[in-house]
């Protein structure tokens, strides 16, 4: 049974609702105004490349946030496949190199999440390794917020129902840490 028009708006704005708190989320966590001086940082990339509409609240500027979001994600996944390139002889075709890039960058178990959307730690709990580089660290949780969100957002452009409710499921960590359960319990029916 096809959907109907109006079925097909509410479920797409509820997934631009959904954006708006992963885009909300990602912000929370990684950009801060003190962080000026530190290179690689959100704030000083906004400085950087002059993305000033780019604000602490992205519901105000939508456009902006996923503009700058997206160069910042894109530049991210350009030097993580270099240094994968200068590090491995066996990565040379693209499927290679994103396989590669998503076993050693993406942290996307729910230990991981859960540690990305906390503050406090800075452990890579997924092979049971302290990272004490914390710019490597935060490189990783833009790589892995950044990729949730991207293909999220392209899901819910395609009309992905399946690719929707797949990202969904990888979202629900992050809707019980920002307290929005009853999304977390939505996407557990799926």
């Amino acid at each position: 049974m096809p959907f109907s028009p109006v079925t097909v708006c509410v479920e797409y704005h509820a997934c631009v609702l959904l954006s708006t708190i992963l885009l909300q989320t990602i912000v929370d966590r990684l950009y801060s105004c003190k962080s000026c001086a530190d290179k690689g940082t959100l704030f000083q990339l906004r400085q950087l490349v002059h993305r000033t509409s780019f604000g602490k609240e992205p519901k105000n500027n939508m456009k902006a946030t996923e503009d700058f979001l997206e160069v910042v994600l894109i530049a991210h996944v350009i030097a993580a496949t270099k240094v994968i390139q200068e590090t491995s002889s066996n990565a040379q075709r693209c499927t290679d190199l994103a396989e590669e890039l998503v076993n050693k960058f993406i942290k996307i178990s729910a230990p991981n999440l859960e540690r990305i959307l906390s503050e406090e730690s800075t452990e890579d709990t997924a092979q049971g390794v302290e990272v004490t580089d914390t710019v490597y660290s935060y490189a990783v949780d833009i790589l892995t917020l950044g990729l949730l969100w991207y293909g999220f957002r392209d899901a819910v452009r395609e009309g992905d129902g399946s690719r929707i409710l797949l990202y969904w499921k990888f979202l629900m960590p992050v809707f019980r840490q920002e307290k929005h359960y009853n999304y977390a319990t939505k996407g557990s029916f799926f």
